[in-house]
C-alpha cells in the first residue's frame, strides 16, 4: 500500500473503532441496561449471523458480511439515534451523509466497493441486502432475550422483540425469532 492509502485506512478504522464506544441507547433509555452493548458489538454479531445464514441460504456470503459490517458505521458520526431522536427519513439522511463522509476517507478502489455495498444495503436491492436488513432486527431481538435472561424487565424488552417480529419476513428468520 502507498503511504497515503495507509493513512486513509487508519482514518477509516478510527471511525469504525468509535463504534466500540458508541452504546446502543435504546437499551439504556427504555430498559435501563447497565453495561449495554456497543454498536460494534451489535454489528459484529449481525455480521456473524450474515456469515452463517447467507451461507445456509446459498447467498453471497462476502457481500452479506460486508453489508453487515458497514450497516451502522455512520453511527460513529451521528451516534445511535433512537426513533425518539429522529424519525426514520431524517435518520436515513443523517446516516447516509455520515457514511459518505466516512467512505470518502478511503482510497477510490475501496471506496467504490464499500459505497456499492452501502447503497445496495440501504435500498434493500438484493437478496443479501434484504437478509442483512432483517438480520439486523433478529440480532436486536436476540440481544433483548439475553437481557431478559440477565434479569432485565421482560415487559420492557418485549417491545424490541415485537418490533423485530413485525419487520422480519424471511421464513427461516421468523422461525429463528420463534425460539426466543
Amino acid at each position: 500500500m502507498k503511504p497515503e492509502d495507509c493513512t486513509s485506512l487508519i482514518t477509516f478504522l478510527r471511525y469504525a473503532g468509535a463504534l466500540k464506544k458508541e452504546i446502543r441507547r435504546g437499551w439504556i433509555l427504555k430498559v435501563n441496561v447497565r453495561d449495554a452493548e456497543s454498536v460494534a458489538d451489535h454489528s459484529w454479531r449481525t455480521a456473524l449471523l450474515a456469515l452463517i445464514v447467507a451461507g445456509y441460504k446459498g447467498l453471497d456470503v462476502e457481500r452479506a458480511m460486508g453489508m453487515a459490517l458497514i450497516h451502522d458505521v455512520g453511527e460513529s458520526v451521528i451516534g445511535d439515534l433512537t426513533p425518539e431522536d429522529a424519525d426514520a427519513p431524517r435518520k436515513g439522511v443523517l446516516e447516509d451523509e455520515a457514511v459518505q463522509r466516512i467512505l470518502s476517507t478511503l482510497p477510490e478502489v475501496v471506496k467504490t466497493v464499500l459505497s456499492s455495498l452501502w447503497e445496495e444495503y440501504k435500498a434493500g436491492a438484493s437478496s443479501e441486502a434484504r437478509l442483512v436488513r432483517e438480520l439486523d432486527k433478529v440480532e436486536m431481538a436476540l440481544q433483548a432475550e439475553e437481557y431478559r435472561l440477565d434479569g432485565y424487565d421482560a415487559s420492557k424488552l418485549k417491545e424490541f422483540k415485537e418490533y423485530a417480529r413485525g419487520l422480519v419476513k424471511d421464513r427461516d428468520l421468523v422461525d429463528l425469532l420463534g425460539i426466543f
